[in-house]
C-alpha cells in the first residue's frame, strides 16, 4: 500500500477495492475502513461496501455493519445480504432482519441456499424458531450447511426431539452429517431422556473417525455431564489428545453437579498445571461444589 506512488493508482477503484479487500481479510479492520472512506461516492460500488459490511461482522462489529447497510446507495447483492443477516444475528436485530426479509424480492435470492441459510440464522439467533423453520422449510435446495444450522437451531433451543427428527429427515434426503452437525446431534441429546440415542451417535461419530475432533469431543463430555453421567464424560476427557478450556469446564460441572468436590479439586488443580486459566464458569463450578459439600 505505501509503495502505491502513482496517482492513477491511488485513484483506481479497482486498486482501492483490493486493498480494503486484503486489508479486511488481513483482520485490520480500522485500515480496511480508512481505505473504504477514501473511495469517491461513485466508487463505493456493491463490491466495496460487501467487503467493509463482511468486515466489520467479522470482527464482531454488528452495529456498525448494519449502520453501513442503512447507509447504502446501491443495490444489495447476495454477499451483502447474506453478511447483514449474519450482523442482525449478532446483534438480535429482529426487526431489521425481517425488513430484510420483506425487502428480498429477486427470485435468485429468494432460491438462494445461502441467503436462506443466513435468514433460518437469523431468526433462530433472534428466538423466532417458528419463522427459522418456515425459511428452512422453503430453501429449494436445501445443503449440509442449511440442514445442520437448522438441527442446531432446535438443539440450542432445548428441543431434542425436533433437532433429532430433523436429523432423520437429513438422512433420507441422503446428507452426509459432518463434524459441525455431529456438535449439534450430540448437543440435542444432552438430558438424561435423550442420552441412549447420544450414546449411537457417539459410536457412530467412532466408526466415521471422527472422535478427534475437539468441538465433537467437548460436546460428548457436555452431553454425559449434562446427562447425569460423570463417569462417561470423564472417559471421554481423559482420552482427549488436546484440551481446552471448555473441555476443562464441562468436566467441573460434572462433578460439582454430583457434589463431587474432591474430584472438582483435583480437575480445577489439573486445569491450572496444564497452564489454562479459569474463568467465571470454572470459578463457578468450584464453589458449587464447595457449597454443596459444605466445604470452605
Amino acid at each position: 500500500h505505501a509503495r502505491i506512488f502513482f496517482p492513477d493508482l491511488r485513484k483506481s477503484v479497482f486498486v482501492g477495492t483490493a486493498l480494503l479487500n486484503m486489508y479486511a481479510k488481513c483482520g485490520a479492520i480500522e485500515q480496511a475502513r480508512a481505505v473504504f472512506d477514501q473511495l469517491t461516492h461513485k466508487d463505493k460500488d456493491v463490491v466495496s461496501w460487501s467487503c467493509i459490511i463482511a468486515a466489520y461482522v467479522q470482527s464482531g462489529h454488528c452495529r456498525e455493519a448494519i449502520n453501513l447497510f442503512q447507509r447504502m446507495d446501491v443495490k444489495p447483492n447476495e454477499m451483502v445480504i447474506v453478511s447483514t443477516l449474519a450482523a442482525c444475528s449478532g446483534a438480535k436485530d429482529l426487526v431489521l432482519g425481517m425488513a430484510i426479509h420483506a425487502r428480498i424480492l429477486s427470485p435468485d435470492l429468494r432460491k438462494s441456499v445461502f441467503v436462506g441459510t443466513a435468514l433460518l440464522n437469523m431468526y433462530a439467533k433472534c428466538g423466532a424458531i417458528e419463522q427459522a423453520r418456515a425459511v428452512f422449510d422453503q430453501i429449494p435446495h436445501k445443503d449440509v450447511v442449511s440442514w445442520t444450522a437448522m438441527i442446531t437451531a432446535f438443539a440450542q433451543r432445548g428441543d431434542c426431539g425436533q433437532a433429532l427428527e430433523t436429523l432423520e429427515g437429513m438422512i433420507q434426503a441422503r446428507f452426509q452429517p459432518n463434524p459441525v452437525t455431529f456438535v449439534a446431534e450430540i448437543t440435542a441429546c444432552s438430558s438424561r431422556e435423550f442420552l441412549d440415542r447420544g450414546r449411537k451417535i457417539h459410536a457412530a461419530v467412532i466408526d466415521l473417525g471422527l472422535h478427534g475432533y475437539i468441538t465433537i469431543q467437548n460436546a460428548l463430555v457436555s452431553m454425559y455431564a449434562k446427562g447425569g453421567n460423570a463417569e462417561e464424560a470423564l472417559s471421554v476427557f481423559q482420552r482427549m489428545e488436546d484440551r481446552n478450556r471448555v473441555s476443562w469446564n464441562s468436566m467441573i460441572a460434572a462433578f460439582a453437579a454430583s457434589a463431587q468436590s474432591c474430584a472438582v479439586m483435583g480437575l480445577f488443580h489439573g486445569m491450572n498445571l496444564e497452564g489454562i486459566k479459569p474463568d467465571d464458569v470454572s470459578f463457578l463450578g468450584v464453589l458449587s461444589a464447595c457449597s454443596s459439600t459444605g466445604c470452605l
